[in-house]
């Protein structure tokens, strides 16, 4: 496209026979350029038309939107999930209007509002959806120009299947009562030639990894009752195609307090026969046709994660309203997978060939990334550790060699290293923890040591953490080993219905191993955490003096206010309760079950235990955690007399997103840890209670 003096055209380069020509021109903008697959067609739109042309035949097609009958005042939508979109047989083209007036208009002169205790929905989602039009899909046959309107207000989520005859809509708010995560959905199928529908999946988890359509025509693989099952919407058939693999699907990951369904589709096979499908560890290869499901990779022996890299999906492109890539492998030709070690997080990649053994790449401590493979056999890759910076490396078949090593100048200054520590929680499980050394390490000096707990961060072990002070959560790991401290990432094994004794439990294992072996000041040692890991640090510092000091961002204090909380993270408004019953808080039933196991885990509820020095910071915009959780506990510590500061910034969410604020709170953390565990004590906001600007 091209505007020069107030106009504009629109025309294509055929470049074999270097053949140009103009579609249309005129004064508007055209603009969303969206490809058939093939490239046999393109559709784009101004304000008011949408044009499709398709190559084969050369003919242009437009239709005005509000002209069409009944959606007169109706415009294109734009978004994230409204694109153009081309069905691979140039047929069918998919886009979505909205009426831009529905917004401003009122259906009622009452002012109360009426929160009714057996709605579906909250009433503040009720509202959102009430008075904001939501886009309608529709479809446009260009050959006939008929076009249909495929959803409405109560299913307005859209997924196309690939050869564009069929789409899948849903409501994600039509379970919310239950307090399940995922959330719950019923998926319904409808015909967008007739308009025919039914219902295809009831209260099915609306999870990515549980819903997959095909690359090569209209079949839906989703997984239900422990198997993968394949729908063929034309002839109305399904079939198990696992059934036959004895296999339980969706194992989950240690204490993953969310059911993970299944691991995913990892790609389909070009000679249509096959998917291929991931367990926690392997590949396992399923035949559409249900005959066969066999494991490709072994990696659960040795506790190795098998992956494809994305690079086998480099051509691949993103068409709108689908689940996911186009993603098909030949599994004839070599195949490039990442591997990672899960016992001591080692990386790497390797070529499988179904008709040849595994073929080592690259493997190591390390953490290798951003891989690329060339036609020719040669292979490009980025390296790091923690004391090491990103590195582009290249191999082939003569060797291997550094490109590119990046902060060079890093050399000419002391550094710390990582290394794995292993200690046994209360019920003697063996877990990791990720030790960071400060820089000039010597070893008859004790070190300050900070912890930084979050579920499980053992994984970090290996990634190069650049020193800054503009960090979203005001942590940088460099920052402090590279101001002499030791840093500590301990794994958490959590138990249902104890979120935060099990926190405890484990950190404390973590810290006390490490003191018993390394050269860690056991009195000053501090501990910080944000989100969930600001809740984790909220609660072990009620369950033990261990630490110095402790840091707190956007924690949940005030557990059973979380509970009967609203949370708008997700657009409309849902309750709090979900995080506890099914998800991270890890509570696993309801409140009024088990109030005393609730009690005992909320960081207010055992506030008169706290000793330890908290330094709190919150965003005032907070929709994750609301900023009233830790004002609770702010409240609860100043009423018990213990040192504790809260920084609140305004404008700010969940993590700080201006750079001023990020400094600001990075440089305030470390000198509160700075303060109580190395004595700096002239810095006058702490001392005096109140900061400075």
């Amino acid at each position: 496209m091209s505007r020069i003096g107030g106009k504009s055209k629109v025309g294509y380069i055929e470049f074999e026979n270097w053949k140009h020509e103009i579609l249309i021109k005129g004064d508007a903008i055209y603009g969303r350029f969206s490809w058939q697959s093939d490239d046999k067609a393109v559709v784009f739109c101004n304000d008011s038309y949408v044009y499709f042309y398709r190559f084969i035949d050369q003919q242009l097609f437009t239709i005005n939107i509000k002209s069409i009958e009944g959606y007169e005042g109706a415009v294109l939508a734009k978004g994230g999930f409204t694109n153009l979109t081309v069905s691979d047989d140039c047929e069918k083209v998919f886009f979505s209007i909205i009426d831009p007036t529905i917004g401003l208009k009122k259906d009622s002169m009452l002012e109360v509002e009426v929160w009714n205790g057996n709605d579906a929905s909250l009433f503040p989602t009720q509202q959102l959806l009430q008075s904001t039009d939501i886009p309608k899909f529709v479809v446009w046959f260009p050959v006939s120009n008929k076009f249909k309107v495929l959803s409405d207000n109560s299913r307005f989520n859209v997924h196309i299947t690939t050869g564009g005859n069929y789409v899948i809509l849903s409501n994600p708010y039509t379970y919310i009562l239950t307090s399940q995560y995922p959330k719950r959905v019923d998926y319904y199928i409808k015909d967008v030639r007739t308009g025919v529908e039914k219902l295809l999946l009831e209260q099915h988890p609306e999870e990515v990894n549980q819903l997959s359509f095909s690359p090569f025509d209209d079949s839906i693989l989703y997984f239900q009752n422990e198997n993968w099952w394949l729908y063929n919407p034309a002839t109305d058939a399904t079939t198990n195609i696992t059934n036959y693999s004895n296999h339980c699907w969706n194992t989950v990951y240690e204490d993953d307090p969310s059911n993970p369904g299944a691991y995913g589709v990892a790609s389909w096979t070009m000679d249509r026969k096959y998917v291929l499908l991931y367990d926690r560890f392997d590949i396992w290869k399923a035949s559409l046709d249900g005959s066969v499901c066999v494991r490709l990779t072994r990696g659960s022996e040795k506790g190795i994660v098998y992956r494809i890299n994305k690079s086998e999906f480099g051509g691949v492109r993103f068409r709108g309203y689908e689940s996911d890539l186009r993603k098909v492998i030949n599994l004839s030709k070599d195949m490039i997978l990442e591997i990672t070690n899960l016992l001591d997080w080692s990386t790497g990649y390797v070529v499988y060939n179904e008709k040849k053994s595994m073929r080592t790449l690259i493997y190591g401590p390390k953490k290798y990334n951003d891989f690329k493979k060339s036609i020719n056999g040669k292979y490009l890759y980025t390296s790091e550790t923690f004391s090491q910076p990103t590195q582009l490396e290249f191999t082939s078949n003569r060797g291997s060699k550094i490109l590119f090593d990046s902060n060079r100048h890093q050399k000419q200054y002391y550094y710390g290293h990582s290394e794995l520590v292993y200690y046994r929680n209360a019920n003697g499980e063996i877990l990791k923890g990720a030790l960071f050394y400060p820089s000039n390490y010597k070893k008859d000096v004790k070190y300050p040591m900070v912890v930084k707990t979050y579920e499980r961060l053992s994984g970090m072990l290996h990634k190069y953490t650049r020193p800054t002070l503009a960090n979203d959560t005001g942590f940088n790991v460099s920052v402090f080993t590279t101001n002499g401290y030791f840093v500590l990432f301990p794994d958490i094994k959590h138990v249902n219905g104890s979120p935060g004794i099990s926190a405890y439990d484990c950190v404390t294992s973590a810290v006390k191993e490490v003191i018993a072996t390394y050269n860690v000041d056991e009195k000053h040692i501090g501990l910080i955490g944000h989100s969930f890991g600001g809740f984790e640090t909220d609660f072990i510092i009620t369950k033990t003096d261990l630490f110095a000091a402790a840091v707190s961002g956007a924690g949940i204090g005030n557990t059973i206010g979380y509970y009967f909380s609203l949370n708008t993270n997700g657009g409309g408004a849902e309750d709090g309760m979900w995080r506890f019953e099914n998800q991270q808080m890890r509570m696993g039933i309801p409140f009024y079950q088990d109030k005393q196991s609730y009690l005992n885990n909320s960081p207010l509820y055992n506030a008169e235990n706290i000793r330890t020095p908290l330094l709190q910071w919150t965003g005032k915009n907070d929709i994750v955690v609301p900023y009233e959780q830790s004002v609770n506990l702010y409240l609860a510590l100043r009423k018990l007399k213990v040192k504790n500061v809260m920084l609140v910034y305004p404008e700010e969410g969940h993590s700080l997103s201006k750079e001023t604020n990020q400094y600001d709170l990075t440089y305030r953390i470390l000198q509160w840890f700075d303060y109580f565990l190395k004595g700096n004590v002239n810095i006058d906001w702490i001392t005096g209670g109140t900061a400075e600007k």
